[in-house]
Parts: C-alpha cells; structure tokens; sequence
C-alpha cells in the first residue's frame, strides 16, 4: 500500500538524486574537455567563459540566499551583495579538464563535511536571528568563506582557471 510507496522512496530518492549528482559532477567537465579540445583554450575560455561565470555567479548568489547571507534574491544580488571575481588563463589541456572531478575529491569530501555541519549549526543560527533578531557573526564569517572555497573550486571545475583552489575560507589567495 501507501506505506510501502513511502518506505521505497524515502530509501531510493537519495541514492537516485545521489547518483544524478554524481552524474552531473562527472559529465560537466567531460562535456567541458570537449569544447576544449575542439576550440582550443584560449577561445574556449574567451567564448564560452563569460555564459559559465553568470552560471557560477548565479549558483554563488543563490546559495548566499539560501544559507542567510543576503536578503536579496540571486538575481538582485549579483553585482550588488554577490561578487564573482574569475580571474582567468592558465594553460592547460583537455584531459586536465576531464579529469578536474578526481582533482577536486579533497575538496568534495571537505566540503561535504562542512555541508554537514551547516544542517546542525542553522537552526542554532536562525533560532538567535528569531529571538535576538541578530545574526551570529561568527557564523555569518564561516559561511562567507565556505562559499568563497566553493567558488573557488566551482572555478577550476569548470575550466575558467589552471589554479588549483587552496584549501582555505580566506578572501585573498
């Protein structure tokens, strides 16, 4: 009946939106090393450079809605509250490009831990932003740069710069 229903999707939808995730990770960048291959780099990156950066700028400012760092929508807050700086270049070939998802695997897995921490730490921060009407900086100071690092990584993982991203929260590197 209806409980059985239940019981299979409360098991199988997070493998399967896991494994479109996994699919997604992987097969960007394979699409990416194609272009790559067949434009070359620097045309690459002078053509199709500037539609992945809204695209990126775009993911930042919606998570930066998302995890409270802004009131204003993603697209209000691009260019206003959101700020995606790329510095692009580099030189570096296709392959590179289609093996960025092995590359950034210690960046995946430290990120995730993170992701995790924050589904314990929010309703700890929106309690105070209820009560206090104040939200946490310190909190405010660690999601700014745990979306600063996904930037960063988002940037190499999608071929808009050869530097690999440090592991780090700080604005400048």
């Amino acid at each position: 009946g209806l409980g059985y229903v239940s019981a299979v999707l409360l098991v199988w939808l997070p493998v399967i939106i896991g494994a479109l995730i996994a699919c997604g990770v992987i097969s960007v960048p394979i699409f990416l090393a194609l272009r790559i291959r067949a434009k070359g780099l620097p045309r690459f990156q002078a053509e199709d450079g500037p539609a992945l950066e809204r695209y990126a700028e775009y993911a930042i400012a919606s998570a930066s809605y998302a995890l409270f760092l802004t009131d204003d929508s993603p697209r209000q807050a691009i260019g206003e509250s959101v700020r995606l700086e790329v510095r692009r270049g580099g030189s570096f070939g296709w392959l590179r490009a289609a093996i960025t998802p092995v590359l950034l695997v210690p960046h995946i897995l430290l990120l995730a831990f993170f992701a995790f921490a924050f589904t314990l730490i929010i309703p700890v921060c929106a309690f105070f932003a209820i009560t206090l009407q104040r939200y946490p900086g310190w909190f405010f100071g660690f999601t700014e740069g745990y979306l600063r690092w996904i930037a960063r990584a988002l940037g190499y993982w999608i071929s808009l710069t050869d530097r690999y991203p440090p592991f780090s929260f700080g604005e400048r590197v």
